[in-house]
């Protein structure tokens, strides 16, 4: 079995709550083109809609990795829960558009997983081995990779936050590797 590493604080998310005209359709996009242009495989594990008479609720799952070496796979969960959810037409730039209104809760989680490919569970010895390079030897190259892949989170972080309009329009991980 691979060996999973918590890039952030095992408890720490990246949240993003909002109440108001969600484009969901539009967020959509860019969550995909997000990972397309960062060569991510997406898979989408849960898609549930619930139907009701005052309100629609939507519970999304997005797991997308990327291999960035023979040992090191980089995972970015993505949860998307939508509450409330009514279809409404919005005039946008002159132009009449179909929007949805609720309210909305993104979740975010990075995880770094070593092994993937599960070459080193041939034996109690080499699990030994590879905990013991893992631990020794790849500690501070992990370190420093894992900060880049945290600001790649902010990255989509923000870019879901212009998307929905919030206040912020850049942030402070936006120019670093």
């Amino acid at each position: 079995m691979s060996h999973k590493i918590n890039i952030l604080d095992p408890n720490q998310e990246l949240v993003i709550k909002w109440s108001g005209l969600i484009d969901m359709d539009g967020l959509y996009k860019k969550i995909w083109e997000w990972y397309k242009n960062r060569k991510f495989e997406v898979h989408e594990k849960t898609l549930k809609d619930k139907g009701r008479a005052e309100g629609r609720e939507e519970e999304i799952k997005i797991d997308a990795f990327r291999n960035d070496t023979d040992f090191f796979r980089v995972w970015i969960n993505l949860y998307i829960h939508t509450w409330e959810l009514n279809r409404v037409d919005v005039v946008v730039d002159g132009k009449k558009k179909k929007m949805e209104k609720g309210r909305f809760k993104v979740t975010m989680r990075l995880v770094f997983e070593a092994d993937y490919e599960n070459r080193w569970e041939k034996s109690k010895f080499f699990i030994g081995l590879r905990t013991f390079y893992l631990k020794y030897f790849m500690n501070r190259k992990i370190q420093t990779y894992g900060d880049k892949l945290e600001y790649e989170l902010h990255n989509l972080h923000e870019v879901i936050k212009q998307h929905l309009g919030m206040e912020a329009a850049g942030n402070q991980y936006s120019d670093m590797w």
